[in-house]
Parts: structure tokens; C-alpha cells; sequence
């Protein structure tokens, strides 16, 4: 997390902030009240397919005692001693069929009524329109079937044809009164269908539920809707248990289906409910979704809250950070431009400030330290000149004393030229390679005035050196100390050798002699003193072998840094050979 920015952390807190309560809470809230109303559901159908099942139990319960009753009518009884003595004419069967249509007109549940005595081959036939005989009726044999087994209770039959139900019957066995083991009839009455499906309608309060209403032979006697074929396996299941009542959930591809069983008594019909779990709990996926999308919405605007918060806070926390880093990496004096009145506005002034005030010291510090350099590299070059005036000045009174005034003038006027460089009447800090050889030359002069042949010297300059920059009067105090402290003392005298060249941007100035070379020791103290910063002007001062080599050393370092300066390398009794290196054409 800590490489990315502040604001794609933002953007990741908002997007979390705002599922986490979609998917979070929103998933558990949905599967607990999903469940609650699954639940509800499930015992509110259940307590509607009680009642749908207690009022037509007691519906079909009343039918049954009215069946009941009527077989203790004499009119039907006499009309079976009257079949039985031949004596039943068009009148009597005119009248006994009135009596049947009678029966129905304060039974709106029944509309028809029939009567098949054994005796006889004719049904009587009544309904609310007319009344009939007839010597064939298709279902009186299934009737009477269906009758028998009742042992003189009633029992309901349902007719049916190529899987339709023909009608609904209520049947019962007419005994003779005066001998209940003797059977004389068939008494039935046919159910109006309204009487069915009223009490259905009643129940059917939305679309969400599909209701069947099954016979004891698990014929479909009423339903509103035709069930999920997933659903039949289950509800056949049912139909052949012993089971009153029940519930079972059933899991398709894309739905869950919640049934409910129960059993209307005495006819054991079966009553079966079916629930659709998606259309149960559309309305509240429909929330759900509303509420996803209100999430959704929402996202955009808190995107550009964070943008809001990113421009407010974050961009002028980053700009601060940029200014502080360009300070860093020396971009010294750098301010920040705003008219912000904020707290940021208070943070970028006091930042200008500070910035102004470093650029301040630094440049008061920096000016400080130049000029202490100068003052110090002027001090070592003043060291340099009391030891070459006296050198130079025995040299003059030496060549006087022998040779006498005709060569004093050439001598004064090389050691005149010497002077002026040292005196920088010009103020030169840095002069040409090629100027720089005029002095050596002068010296050189100077030197060959009082040894002669003694010393001999050997110039290599590269051309391409003559144009390049380096510090006024460096190479002549190392020349100098190769002649006092190598050759002087050496019999026979020796060489120096001098070569300028330049290599990758870098200039190389090497003086060499062959004279008496410096003690391990000595060379090993020498080396520590030049590369010793803590060493004080007038410690090696006292030491006269050292002051060119460590002036001439302390100069390149303060000029150009530590990558520069000199290389000493000696052998004792064999000769010395100093390398100076400094950059190639540089000021």
C-alpha cells in the first residue's frame, strides 16, 4: 500500500465503503428477511389452506347429513314398495319426481338428484330445470360401486371422462327400513361446481400461489393454475402416502418452489399449495436491486468528493513535497506561488520564507567560504615567494662575486619577470599553459646562470596543452624543490625532466630528476603531511624540504577538489618524479 498515491487509496476506501455495505449487509439483510418472509409465507398458506380445507370439510360434512336424513323419508321408501307391487303409474312417478326436484330447491350446493331403485331398470332423474326418467345413465354402475362401499355412509365420487372431470357426486346406498341389511337402491346427488370453486376463489388472494384440489384416486379436481413440472414428482409423492398433511421445498434452476399439503375429511381429497420463490420475493429483490443501484449511483459523486478532497488537500500536499524535493537536489530559493487563504495558504508562505531565508545563508556562507579559499590560497602563495627572492637573491650575489656586472643584467631582468608574476600587479589567478612555460624558462635561466652544465633540463609540451587553464606559477615551486633538495647536492650534477599532455579532459604536468631521491621514511612523512587537512601553515613552515610540494598541493585540493593534487613517487639514491593532475581547460 505504501507505493501507491493518496488518492487511489481514497478511491479504493470509497469503492469499499460503499460495498461493504451492498455486499456485506446488504447479502445477510436480504438471505434474513428472505428467510422471515419465506417463513411467514409458508404459515400464512398453511393456516389459508386450514381454513379452505375446515369449510368444505363442513360443507361436504352438512351434504352428507342431508343425504342421511333423507333416507329415513317414507316418500322414498313407499316408492319402493310401490315399484316392488307394480302399481307405479305415470301420476306417482310424475309426483315422486316433483318430490326430487323439491329437494333441491334449498340445496343451492346440489344440482342434480338421482334415484335408481333395484327393482326397477329407470333412474329417476330431477335438477332445477326438469325432471326425467330414464332407463340408462352412464354413471350409476360406478355410482352404485362407489355406493357399496360406503356400508351405508355417504360417499363422495368423483366422475370422469379421457381425464376430465364429468362431475362430483355425493352417493349413498338406500336401505329398506325395515330391514337395515337389505339394500333397495341408489340414492345421488351431484355437486354444482360453484360450490367448488367459490370457496377456492376466496383463498386465491394473489397470483403467487398455484392451488390443486385432488380426489382419493389423485384425479385433479379444481386448480387455478397448472403446477411446475419439477413439482409432480413431489406432489404424486403425496398423493400416494398416508400422509394428511405436510411441506416440502422443491429447488429447480432458477427457482425454489414452497409446497404445502393438507387433506379435506370425509371424502379425503387432497389439497395441494404451490409457492414460487421468485414470485414470492420479487418485491424484495426489486428493493435489493433499487438499493444496488442506489449504491452505483452514488459511487460517482463520492468519486468526485475524493476529487474535491484530493484538489483541496492532497494536490497542495504533493506540491509542497515536489518544492521540498527540488530543495533537496540544491534547486536552492524555490517558492511556492498561491493566494490560498487556508491552513495550506499559511503552510506555503512559511514555506516561501524558509526558503528565501536558506537561499539567504547559503549564498552570505558560500560568498564567506570563497573568500576565505582566496584568502588562503593567496597565503600560500606569499609562502611560496620570501623562500624564492632569498634563493634567487644568493643566486644574483653569487654570479656577482665571480663573474662580475656583465651578467647581473641578464640575470635581473629573468629574475624581474619572476618578480612581476609573483607581485600579480594584474591580479591572474590562472594563466595559459604556454605563460606558465615563459616563467620556467625565466627560472630556468636563472638556474643554469649559477650550476651551468651541472643541471640540464628537458621540455616536453603536448601542443594541445598551451591553450589550457591552469593555476599562475604551480609547476615552477615543484622545479624548484627538485633542483634544491635532488640535484644540488648530487655530484656530477643530474637532468629534470618537465612534460605537459592531456588525457580524457584531464591534465597531467610531470617533473622528474635523476638526483638523490628522498628516505622511505621521510617520503612516507611527507605523503601523510600533504593529505593531512588538520596541519596548520606554520608546522611544515619549519620544514623547508616540504613547503612547495604541500602549497602546491593544498592549492589543486581547495581549487578542484580531492580527485586532484600531487603524486609523489621516489627512490633513494635513483631520483624523484612528481606528477601533478588537474582538469583540462578549466578556470
Amino acid at each position: 500500500m505504501t507505493k501507491h498515491s493518496i488518492k487511489s487509496k481514497l478511491i479504493l476506501i470509497a469503492v469499499l465503503f460503499i460495498l461493504y455495505p451492498t455486499i456485506i449487509i446488504g447479502y445477510f439483510g436480504y438471505a434474513n428477511y428472505s428467510k422471515m418472509m419465506k417463513d411467514k409465507a409458508i404459515v400464512d398458506y398453511k393456516n389459508a389452506a386450514l381454513q379452505l380445507t375446515q369449510l368444505l370439510s363442513d360443507r361436504m360434512g352438512k351434504l352428507s347429513l342431508f343425504s342421511i336424513q333423507i333416507f329415513y323419508d317414507r316418500k322414498i321408501n313407499d316408492t319402493d314398495t310401490v315399484i316392488n307391487s307394480n302399481n307405479l303409474d305415470f301420476i306417482y312417478e310424475n309426483n315422486f319426481q316433483q318430490y326430487l326436484q323439491s329437494l333441491l330447491l334449498y340445496k343451492y350446493e346440489l344440482s342434480e338428484v338421482l334415484i335408481k331403485y333395484n327393482k326397477s331398470e329407470k333412474v329417476f332423474q330431477a335438477n332445477r330445470t326438469f325432471v326425467d326418467t330414464t332407463d340408462c345413465y352412464s354413471n350409476m354402475a360406478m355410482l352404485n360401486e362407489a355406493a357399496l362401499k360406503g356400508k351405508g355412509n355417504p360417499v363422495w365420487y368423483v366422475a370422469s371422462k379421457n381425464g376430465k372431470i364429468t362431475g362430483i357426486f355425493l352417493v349413498k346406498t338406500i336401505y329398506d327400513l325395515l330391514d337395515i341389511n337389505k339394500t333397495v337402491g341408489l340414492l345421488a346427488f351431484k355437486v354444482d361446481n360453484q360450490y367448488f370453486t367459490e370457496v377456492f376463489n376466496n383463498l386465491i388472494v394473489n397470483s403467487k400461489q398455484t392451488l390443486g384440489l385432488y380426489s382419493s384416486n389423485g384425479e385433479l379436481i379444481f386448480g387455478n393454475k397448472v403446477f411446475e413440472p419439477s413439482s409432480n414428482k413431489a406432489i404424486q409423492s403425496f398423493l400416494s402416502s398416508n400422509l394428511d398433511k405436510g411441506t416440502s421445498e422443491i429447488k429447480t434452476s432458477n427457482d425454489s418452489i414452497y409446497m404445502i399439503y393438507d387433506t379435506i375429511q370425509p371424502a379425503n381429497w387432497k389439497l395441494v399449495v404451490g409457492i414460487s420463490g421468485n414470485l414470492l420475493f420479487s418485491e424484495i429483490r426489486k428493493v435489493a436491486k433499487f438499493s444496488i443501484l442506489l449504491c452505483i449511483a452514488t459511487l460517482p459523486i463520492c468519486l468526485l468528493l475524493i476529487n474535491y478532497l484530493y484538489n483541496t488537500i492532497i494536490r497542495p500536499m504533493n506540491l509542497l513535497i515536489k518544492r521540498m524535493n527540488e530543495i533537496e537536489n540544491g534547486n536552492i530559493g524555490v517558492i511556492i506561488e498561491s493566494n490560498r487563504r487556508d491552513e495550506f495558504g499559511f503552510v506555503f508562505r512559511t514555506f516561501n520564507k524558509m526558503s528565501e531565508n536558506i537561499k539567504s545563508l547559503i549564498d552570505t556562507v558560500y560568498k564567506e567560504q570563497l573568500e576565505m579559499k582566496q584568502s588562503e590560497i593567496n597565503a600560500l602563495q606569499a609562502q611560496i615567494n620570501p623562500h624564492f627572492l632569498y634563493n634567487t637573491l644568493e643566486s644574483i650575489n653569487w654570479k656577482a662575486k665571480i663573474h662580475g656586472a656583465d651578467e647581473v643584467s641578464e640575470m635581473i631582468s629573468a629574475f624581474s619577470y619572476i618578480i612581476e608574476a609573483n607581485l600579480n600587479r594584474s591580479n591572474e589567478k590562472f594563466i595559459p599553459v604556454y605563460k606558465e612555460m615563459e616563467y620556467i624558462q625565466s627560472y630556468k635561466f636563472l638556474i643554469q646562470k649559477r650550476f651551468g652544465q651541472k643541471i640540464k633540463f628537458n621540455l616536453s609540451v603536448a601542443e594541445d596543452t598551451l591553450s589550457n587553464i591552469l593555476p599562475k606559477l604551480l609547476i615552477q615551486p615543484i622545479i624548484e624543490n627538485t633542483i634544491y633538495h635532488g640535484l644540488e647536492m648530487k655530484k656530477g650534477g643530474g637532468t629534470v625532466d618537465i612534460i605537459i599532455k592531456k588525457e580524457n579532459d584531464q591534465l597531467f604536468i610531470t617533473v622528474a630528476d635523476d638526483g638523490l631521491g628522498i628516505e622511505k621514511s621521510k617520503l612516507l612523512m611527507l605523503l601523510k603531511d600533504m593529505n593531512d587537512e588538520k596541519l596548520s601553515d606554520g608546522e611544515y613552515l619549519l620544514d623547508n624540504s616540504k613547503i612547495g610540494v604541500i602549497n602546491v598541493h593544498r592549492r589543486i585540493k581547495l581549487l578542484y577538489g580531492n580527485d586532484y593534487g600531487l603524486k609523489i613517487e621516489s627512490e633513494e639514491g635513483e631520483g624523484t618524479i612528481v606528477t601533478i593532475k588537474v582538469p583540462a581547460n578549466l578556470v
